[in-house]
This record gives C-alpha cells, sequence and structure tokens, in this order.
C-alpha cells in the first residue's frame, strides 16, 4: 500500500519533469566561440540568444539550435558585470515564456537544460537555496542543481515551464549561481540606452541629501532624463529632459534597476503614472499610449 502511494505521486512527478524538459528544449542552444570554448543558451526572444558574458567574449558566435541548424549570434547587448550578453539570431525558433524572478521563493522546484561536458539537452533539477533580495536586487539566485562545464548560459525554469535565470556558474559543490531573469529583461530594454514605446532616454542618479530629506528617505536614487524622443508618448505627456523619474505607478525609486524595470514593463501598458522631481517640486504625470 504504502509502495502504491509513492508510485502514485512519484509517476506524475516524473512525467510532470519530463513534459517540463520538451517544452523547454526546442529553445535551448548550443553556444560555439571558437577555440574560446563554448555553452549553452536560451532564445529569450525572437531572434534574441541569452547566454552568458563570459562564453562569448567576442562580438559573434556561432549558434546550433536543437534541430542541429547552425547561425551566426551577432552581440548586441552586453553586461560583464552581471555575466550576460546578448546576441541578434535571424531565424531563431519559438522563445520561451519568461517569468518574474522577483516573485520566486526559497524552496521551489528548479530545473536546468544545457549541453555540459558535451552532452547535449542535459537536464538537471533542484531546489532555489537563496534568491536576491530588495537590498541586493543584482545578487544570483542560489539552487543545488548539479552544473557543470557547458551548462554556462543556459536556462533555469520553474515548475510552470518558465525561464527564471540564466545559469552562471557553480559556487561549490551543490551550489550553482544563475543570473535572474529581471536582469535580462533589464539589460534589453536598455540595449539601446531608450525605455521601449516612451521615448525616453535615461540614465540613474544619486539624490542630493536635500532631496532625500525632502521626498523620503527611500528616495536615494532617480531616473535622470537625458532626451525625450520627439512625438513619443513621454513627449505628449509632457515629460522634459532634466525631470528625474523617481517612481513608475507604485514602484519607488530605491534601486535604480528596480525602477528601470518597472519603466520597461509599464510601456507595455495603455496608461501608467511617473512620479517625478522638476525644479525641486514632485511632479506626477499619467502617460497614455
Amino acid at each position: 500500500m504504502v509502495i502504491a502511494t509513492r508510485q502514485a505521486f512519484l509517476v506524475p512527478y516524473s512525467e510532470a519533469l519530463s513534459d517540463l524538459s520538451e517544452q523547454i528544449r526546442p529553445a535551448v542552444v548550443a553556444v560555439r566561440n571558437g577555440r574560446r570554448g563554448s555553452g549553452s543558451g536560451v532564445v529569450w526572444a525572437p531572434n534574441t540568444v541569452i547566454t552568458n558574458h563570459h562564453v562569448v567574449q567576442s562580438e559573434t558566435a556561432e549558434i546550433v539550435f536543437a534541430d542541429g541548424l547552425k547561425a551566426t549570434g551577432k552581440v548586441f547587448a552586453r553586461d560583464p558585470r552581471n555575466d550576460i550578453v546578448a546576441l541578434q539570431v535571424d531565424g531563431s525558433p519559438q522563445p520561451v515564456a519568461i517569468g518574474d524572478s522577483l516573485e520566486l521563493r526559497a524552496g521551489q522546484l528548479v530545473l536546468a537544460m544545457g549541453h555540459p561536458l558535451g552532452v547535449e539537452n542535459a537536464v538537471t533539477a533542484g531546489i532555489i537555496s537563496a534568491l536576491p533580495t530588495a537590498r541586493d536586487p543584482r545578487a544570483l539566485i542560489r539552487s543545488d542543481l548539479h552544473l557543470n562545464p557547458g551548462n554556462s548560459g543556459g536556462p533555469l525554469f520553474d515548475a510552470n515551464g518558465e525561464v527564471i535565470g540564466i545559469n552562471s556558474m557553480v559556487a561549490g559543490p551543490g551550489t550553482a549561481l544563475s543570473v535572474p531573469s529581471h536582469t535580462v529583461q533589464a539589460l534589453l530594454a536598455n540595449a539601446s540606452g531608450r525605455t521601449p514605446h516612451l521615448g525616453l532616454v535615461l540614465t540613474g542618479v544619486l539624490l542630493p541629501s536635500m532631496m532625500r530629506a525632502r521626498f523620503g528617505k527611500d528616495v536615494a536614487t532617480g531616473l535622470l532624463v537625458t532626451d525625450v524622443e520627439p512625438g513619443s508618448r513621454a513627449d505628449a505627456a509632457g515629460v522634459f529632459p532634466g525631470d528625474i523619474v523617481i517612481g513608475v505607478g507604485d514602484q519607488d525609486a530605491r534601486y535604480p534597476l528596480r525602477l528601470g524595470e518597472a519603466l520597461a514593463r509599464a510601456s507595455e501598458r495603455q496608461n501608467f503614472n511617473l512620479r517625478m522631481i522638476r525644479g525641486g517640486e514632485l511632479h506626477e504625470i499619467d502617460l497614455a499610449a
């Protein structure tokens, strides 16, 4: 009876893991960089492959899709600090679903797929042991996945089949480190220095102590508007160079990275509010599509 009960649980669980792996597999690629070695990557968006910076330190790399077809990937965004790079790869397969790494919890089941030690589409499973925090959103996801050389750049995905990180390195036996998906999204949103669909060019700034005292201790940073595209949504709403964005909807500006991500996500919506400092005064502007 006990054995039958265990089987009743384990068989569906095993099949679910296999189904998840098959779901992700078409979007997992091999990344070859000549004599520098190779790693893994994932089709993150149409014609866009994400992998590690340490896997691709040149401007191009050979991408091998799951069906064996090859293409040349050209780097269009790079973040060495967070060990990620984005490549344009024409003719890529369907991208994966992207999850929000800011919503993860310790103890969640995660899986990784890649090409370790020359083994194609190898899968490993584990649980999350530690996560980025509001104090340090750039921290890496820690899990007990068993990774090997060649896993670098491959996807970390959750039980929903959504990619929530890019596997980066091994910190020790049973400790894998992965770049959170929100960090990748921030790289893509800022790839051209311009926030999508809004027509804003932004740069992070530290606010003077006098402003912090006036607007609250949590308002220590903001995003300075350095340019506004004529005719854009931001231009129509009355945003000007010199404005400092300190909030997007209900997201404050405690961390420029989080604020930039919130702005990128909000840009897809029809309406949202920007809280800004202009001439030492607080202003709120509605942005409508």
